[in-house]
């Protein structure tokens, strides 16, 4: 029967799988290198860099001009005229509207002309709807 677990060997003749993963002793403090000894390299600059290398503006590559020769249509473009059109249907409607009150009271001038004449007993001068004058 093996031994229980408690009564396994201590010290230096333990197998190696019951030996802990790391080294439990200080550390050795560590002198630093010398500037010959270390690798060569860059300075870091003093910001960090915004963009990549490759930060042309889409202009500058010929992108804005290619997209545009393709049918694409930049959006402040798209903006400003839907909101033109906006302003454009707002005003078509008020415009309909007083175009529509003109009609109503010239419709009603009409009738009181019409009215007038009839009362002072004068004949209307003017054609009919069939397109005749009146006569007598």
């Amino acid at each position: 029967m093996p031994c229980p677990p408690s009564s396994a060997p201590r010290g230096p003749h333990r197998p190696s799988f019951l030996r802990p993963a790391f080294d439990s002793t200080p550390a050795a403090p560590c002198a630093p290198c010398s500037a010959a000894d270390a690798p060569d390299m860059p300075e870091m600059p003093s910001a960090p860099m915004l963009a990549p290398g490759d930060s042309r503006p889409p202009s500058a590559s010929g992108e804005r001009s290619r997209c545009l020769s393709q049918g694409f249509v930049k959006i402040s473009e798209v903006e400003s005229t839907m909101r033109l059109n906006e302003s454009l249907e707002q005003d078509n409607a008020q415009l309909e509207a007083e175009l529509a009150e003109i009609l109503r009271l010239n419709l009603r001038m009409r009738n009181n002309i019409q009215d007038m004449e009839q009362a002072l007993g004068l004949a209307s001068t003017e054609p009919d709807e069939g397109g005749c004058a009146a006569s007598g």
